[in-house]
């Protein structure tokens, strides 16, 4: 059963493992992923189900409001590291420069990235950059245009 099986996804496997778009995406996910694991542990050790016991509630609130803005940080700006990967890691397997792919890749997102924050009562601030637009709110955009400008 297991070889009949393995006849069949081994050369799906392989195809899909050499082919360059994921390998691409696959090396900008990983240019990410120490932020990722930073913004995971700091996640972990601000709710900690034993800290209400060892901290008063004010202390607790001040030790979680402290670290809890890094993982917000980190997260907040992961797609900036996967679209300058991805136009990173794309150019070079073109063996073009590397760096002004990601360059040209990551410019082209933030020129795609509305200037503009609408607040809770419908008011726009004009010249900023929403920070959600950089984290998973704005993941999908940022790697078609990663792809296309790289």
């Amino acid at each position: 059963m297991f070889e009949a099986l393995s006849k069949f996804l081994i050369p799906i496997a392989g195809k899909l493992n050499n082919n360059r778009y994921l390998q691409v995406l696959r090396d900008a996910f990983m240019l990410s992923f120490p932020i990722t694991i930073f913004a995971s542990i700091i996640v972990v050790l601000t709710n900690l189900p034993f800290l209400d016991k060892l901290m008063s509630e004010g202390a607790l609130t001040t030790f979680r409001s402290s670290f809890g803005i890094a993982s917000q940080a980190t997260m907040g700006i992961m797609t900036v590291f996967v679209v300058f990967g991805i136009g990173y890691y794309l150019s070079r397997s073109y063996d073009v420069e590397a760096i002004f792919g990601g360059a040209i890749a990551l410019v082209s997102f933030l020129l795609l990235t509305p200037f503009v924050l609408i607040q809770e009562g419908g008011e726009a601030i004009q010249n900023v950059i929403p920070l959600d637009r950089l984290g998973a709110k704005g993941m999908f955009l940022g790697m078609i245009v990663a792809f296309l400008a790289a």
